[in-house]
């Protein structure tokens, strides 16, 4: 598979302009982003006369830039939330069963203002 860098950018009406980098003269364009790949992937085999299996698409879509510096500070926000919420996984996990060894599965629950059920899966994983 050779990687083909394919830019997206809002055309005039409700379509968007697809123009692949390293084979400037692959052109298309489609109503959906969810087209892209294999339109794109057509335009570049067709033009650059390569087997369209071969063709792998990396979409960059170009937005107005208030809206692409928001899409790009909510990316990193939801990737902060992610690894938050692997750490409380965790932490939830060791202290659920350092609770539970002292306390018992009924008080690590109250504790914790978790259920006795949620408590003893916890201790389980």
């Amino acid at each position: 598979m050779t990687l083909y860098h394919v830019t997206a950018e809002r055309g005039i009406g409700p379509v968007w302009v697809f123009q692949c980098t390293e084979v400037p003269g692959a052109l298309s364009q489609g109503h959906r982003l969810a087209d892209a790949d294999s339109l794109m992937r057509e335009a570049i085999a067709w033009v650059a006369g390569v087997d369209p299996t071969t063709v792998e698409v990396a979409l960059d879509v170009k937005l107005p830039a208030d809206l692409q510096r928001r899409a790009v500070a909510l990316k990193a926000l939801s990737a902060e939330v992610d690894e938050k919420r692997r750490t409380v996984a965790a932490e939830s996990r060791d202290l659920a069963k350092e609770l539970a060894e002292t306390f018992g599965g009924a008080d690590t629950a109250r504790i914790l203002g978790l259920s006795p059920q949620r408590v003893s899966q916890l201790v389980r994983s």
